[in-house]
């Protein structure tokens, strides 16, 4: 017939979405360091930090 009914395309976008997970990786750059990629969910400052090797001197409560 080639329609789909919505749960049959709900499903599909599914599928879809599950195999690009993990594929398109959020990207932060920093002036004068470079373009590094970062896991998905990980704050901007572990990311200057950690993935970037970047000492921002950040302090906390104060």
């Amino acid at each position: 017939m080639g329609y789909n009914a919505p749960s049959d395309q709900t499903e599909s976008l599914r599928l879809m979405a599950e195999s690009w997970k993990g594929a398109l990786l959020p990207r932060v750059e920093v002036e004068g360091a470079g373009t590094f990629d970062v896991e998905e969910g990980k704050r901007l400052v572990l990311a200057i930090g950690e993935d970037a090797s970047v000492d921002i001197l950040h302090r906390v409560g104060l």
